[in-house]
């Protein structure tokens, strides 16, 4: 998975509008643009990646730690898997831990 790309291509719920950057002139220099995907550097990305990957996991049956949000747990059989956002813009880590010991 390219979490990088992940991060950035999510669509946004609310309204948010931007002037165009210095030096672009397509539209003219007094252009506003409405943006329909999360961009770096907006303070909305980071919570639309973490709401997308919470209904992502739950579509593969993990659920969101009330004590920690980066960490999501499954429990299969005897064995429960932890599944722990170390970096969310450049890292997911997985792992499993045997609940026998």
């Amino acid at each position: 998975m390219d979490v990088k790309t992940a991060f950035l291509s999510r669509e946004l719920e609310e309204e948010i509008q931007m002037q165009q950057p210095q030096g672009y002139e397509q539209g003219g220099p007094n252009m506003v643009y409405r943006l329909r995907r999360t961009l770096y550097g907006l303070r909305q990305t980071p919570r639309v990646w973490h709401l997308h990957l919470r209904m992502s996991s739950w579509t593969f049956g993990f659920v969101a730690s009330m004590a920690d949000a980066a960490l999501f747990t499954r429990i299969v059989f005897e064995e429960r898997i932890y599944l722990g956002v170390v970096e969310i813009r450049a890292l997911l880590e997985l792992w499993a831990h045997d609940a026998r010991e």
